[in-house]
């Protein structure tokens, strides 16, 4: 939207909190393509999901973002402390964030500017 503020090389936080019923795949799915699509996207350094509400598992999520030919490159962590649940941290639009996703480690630095 007109609303996305300007960056460079951005670090997308995302969050679900929205289980209920038969049609969150194709919600979610039909949400991550919306991102996926917008002009800035091509800028995208990383993804990371906050924790899910207590019960829910990462398995469709991490299903429906595995097919996704424009995240083949890009490091994603899932289950990251923010989001709807506890630890609820807050995350500020144009902090400088430093990304690190391999099979072995994952870790997330953040600078508040």
């Amino acid at each position: 939207t007109q609303y996305l503020p300007k960056t460079t090389s951005p670090i997308l936080f995302l969050e679900e909190d929205n289980f209920a019923g038969s049609y969150f795949d194709v919600e979610f799915d039909r949400n991550l393509e919306s991102v996926l699509q917008q002009p800035a996207f091509e800028q995208v350094r990383g993804f990371l999901f906050g924790m899910l509400p207590k019960g829910e598992e990462f398995a469709t999520i991490r299903e429906i973002t595995l097919k996704k030919p424009q995240l083949q490159n890009v490091p994603i962590i899932y289950g990251a402390d923010f989001g709807h649940t506890l630890p609820l941290a807050t995350i500020p639009i144009g902090g400088v964030a430093k990304l690190k996703a391999t099979d072995q480690e994952t870790s997330i630095q953040i600078e508040y500017r």
